[in-house]
């Protein structure tokens, strides 16, 4: 009879070839550790077969890229544009 192995998420990681936030995400959508913070490598990839659609993003939407704006509305203000060769602080 051979002995079960139970990972930490960190080691299942690494079983997986895949980060630690992946195996998070995993779990935040779902996937339940066998054994409470520990399971097996069978399970994990079991599930990951059951869900074959999972991606990271799914579990951590804010990680989806925004498009860029063009500038920052703080830095944006009514001061007249420079004139050229001319600077608006004081001399040094």
């Amino acid at each position: 009879m051979s002995a079960i192995e139970l990972l930490k998420k960190g080691e299942l990681a690494n079983a997986m070839g895949a980060s630690p936030g992946y195996v998070s995400g995993m779990i935040r959508k779902g996937y339940k550790m066998e054994y409470g913070t520990r399971t097996t490598l069978e399970h994990a990839l079991a599930w990951r077969a059951a869900n074959p659609n999972f991606r990271l993003v799914d579990a951590y939407p804010s990680m989806v890229s925004k498009p860029k704006t063009s500038g920052h509305p703080c830095k944006r203000s009514n001061r007249k544009p420079l004139i050229s060769g001319k600077s608006r602080g004081p001399a040094h």
